[in-house]
């Protein structure tokens, strides 16, 4: 049973002597995350609105002290000490500028943290606040353009809020993907390739793939095959590449790309059951085991498979979303490659890590 929260705002404000227009931005942007909480659950996704409206009316209490880049950190601090739930706390300090990564904190003498939104609930208040302009609703756009003009383009900062603008109103179903993939005329096969190719991009960028050990979990689906073709690339950037094969693969283009891992003599090993599965070590794990079509429980071997992959130390990278997502038994990862874009069961049903989005011509 969920727990009621009782938090008297008034006398938090009182305490820290926030000033009125201050009061009355925190005011607005309950009013914000209070469309933001609409439209999701229009969409089927429930968050917690008690930690929202507390977060809303909260987020800025900071002010007080830092005007600037700390003032979630500052703002977090005050409400722990006032006894204020952490999960509150945390929209505060997870708010600004649509979240800042450990690198940028250091920089802005911040600790060296991730001050990134992480729950559903820190990302509506932070995207709730990003289209309050002191007392006014605007849209993502009016806003983005703001922090262009500040940041320029091609900017951490205009970068984290598109990201956080695609998770929370940018998102699609798996419906709207494949309606995606038919209007744009792009073979299956070309897709595919893109996939394969924009993800060893990604993590050779990420994280330097030359000689290290990549284990890549492949379904039967689609999403399978975008492991086969992702492996011909990793193979060519230097990975120790080994793959591990959940059932022959279902469409002509996955079992092509398979076949030409195969004949790039990638080890492919064929997973029948749970025991297949011991002793498999690696610096990287790409887990490719169910796509967006996946429904219902997942079962054995890949269920197996998804303890195993949970409880490895290796990097953890979902390809399009975590497998599994939605139900009791899903992959954990420490990044998720969206392709195309953000996927609705993405949005609030379960860790996905960092994202990156990442466009394969639709």
């Amino acid at each position: 049973m969920k727990r009621k929260m009782k938090i008297d705002v008034e006398a938090i404000w009182d305490a820290v002597e926030m000033p009125k227009p201050l009061r009355t931005h925190c005011k607005t942007v309950k009013k914000s995350c209070d469309k933001v909480v609409k439209a999701l659950e229009a969409r089927g996704i429930y968050p917690d609105k008690e930690i929202v409206n507390y977060g809303a009316l909260l987020h800025d209490v900071g002010r007080v002290i830092d005007g600037g880049v700390r003032q979630g950190f500052e703002g977090y601090k005050i409400l722990l000490e006032l006894g204020v739930p952490e999960e509150v706390a945390l929209c505060a300090r997870n708010h600004v500028g649509s979240g800042i990564p450990k690198e940028e904190a250091v920089v802005k003498g911040l600790p060296e943290e991730d001050f990134i939104p992480e729950t559903l609930e820190q990302k509506i208040v932070a995207y709730g606040d990003n289209l309050v302009a002191f007392d006014k609703i605007t849209s993502y756009a009016e806003f983005r353009a703001g922090f262009v003009e500040k940041f320029g383009e091609v900017s951490t900062q205009v970068a984290m809020s598109d990201l956080l603008h695609s998770e929370m109103a940018d998102f699609i179903t798996c419906d709207e993907m494949l309606n995606a993939e038919q209007a744009s005329e792009i073979p299956v096969h070309q897709l595919m390739d893109n996939v394969g190719k924009g993800l060893a991009e990604i993590l050779d960028k990420r994280f330097g793939v030359e000689g290290k050990k990549i284990v890549i979990y492949c379904g039967p689906g689609n999403n399978g095959g975008d492991g086969y073709s992702a492996a011909l690339y990793l193979k060519e950037k230097g990975a120790n590449i080994e793959v591990l094969s959940f059932g022959e693969p279902h469409s002509p283009e996955s079992k092509e790309f398979k076949s030409l891992s195969l004949e790039k003599k990638t080890n492919i090993a064929v997973v029948l059951s749970s025991k297949d599965l011991e002793n498999i070590k690696a610096d990287i794990i790409i887990d490719c085991l169910l796509g967006t079509g996946s429904e219902g429980s997942v079962k054995d071997p890949i269920k197996s498979a998804i303890s195993k992959i949970n409880n490895s130390k290796a990097v953890i990278v979902s390809v399009d979303l975590p497998s599994g997502i939605g139900t009791k038994v899903h992959v954990k990862p420490d990044l998720t490659v969206a392709i195309h874009k953000i996927k609705r069961k993405m949005v609030g049903f379960g860790k996905v890590g960092d994202t990156i989005v990442l466009n394969i011509g639709l």
